[in-house]
């Protein structure tokens, strides 16, 4: 007899950009048949329920699973929307785009104020394919290639350097480090010392000279 439990496959559904995977109605946590033990038992393996997440194209054209919720139960509470909206308003101002949607679509319109990315002319919003459209492909391309450029362009600079070019690149480093460093430990000091207190790794300021004058008595 079957587990109503044992399920073979989890197949996402797609809602609004988000990956929810959909549970069987007897089991918050399904598990499936990994393999057959020597006896003839079933060996099976609980599949965890992820967040709710959805697939965003960065600025270099990869391809990142970015949480909208966080947990693992899906919650409807205000909190958990507005966090939701909160990741989407970030990403979206972030030039990033939701792989599931058309690059040209205005559904946006409140974050971007238009389309995501200006369509050329005769194109239009296509609608979308749960694992990117042709003109989002189009466009991972294109930052896929500009970002290798820069890799490329920032090597070449790099190998062009003489020895004395990379002495004075890490010596500049160096200082500007170093000056971070103290200046994090004089902030440091002065944030463990009380009002009034002297600055235990400030130099001592040298006494005054004595006066050889004698006081003229009156």
């Amino acid at each position: 007899m079957t587990s109503p439990f044992i399920v073979n496959q989890l197949v996402p559904e797609n809602r609004q950009g988000g990956g929810i995977y959909q549970l069987s109605e007897l089991s918050v946590s399904p598990t499936r048949l990994v393999t057959i033990d020597e006896e003839g038992l079933p060996i099976e393996e609980t599949i965890p329920t992820a967040a709710k997440h959805a697939k965003f194209v960065d600025r270099d054209g990869n391809v990142c699973d970015v949480a909208l919720r966080t947990g693992r139960v899906p919650s409807e509470e205000p909190e958990a929307i507005r966090y939701e909206q909160l990741v989407l308003f970030e990403q979206i101002r972030g030039n990033c785009l939701p792989l599931a949607v058309c690059p040209y679509t205005e559904a946006f319109r409140h974050i971007k104020g238009g389309p995501l990315l200006r369509p050329p002319p005769g194109a239009s919003d296509c609608g979308g394919k749960p694992d990117g459209c042709d003109h989002i492909r189009a466009e991972i391309a294109r930052r896929r290639g500009a970002a290798r450029a820069r890799h490329d362009k920032q090597q070449l600079q790099f190998r062009r350097m003489g020895e004395g070019d990379i002495r004075e690149m890490l010596e500049a480093f160096g200082k500007v480090f170093g000056d971070a460093v103290a200046g994090a430990a004089q902030a440091g000091r002065a944030n463990l010392r009380g009002p009034g207190e002297p600055d235990a790794g400030a130099a001592a300021a040298p006494a005054p000279a004595a006066s050889s004058r004698r006081r003229e008595d009156r």
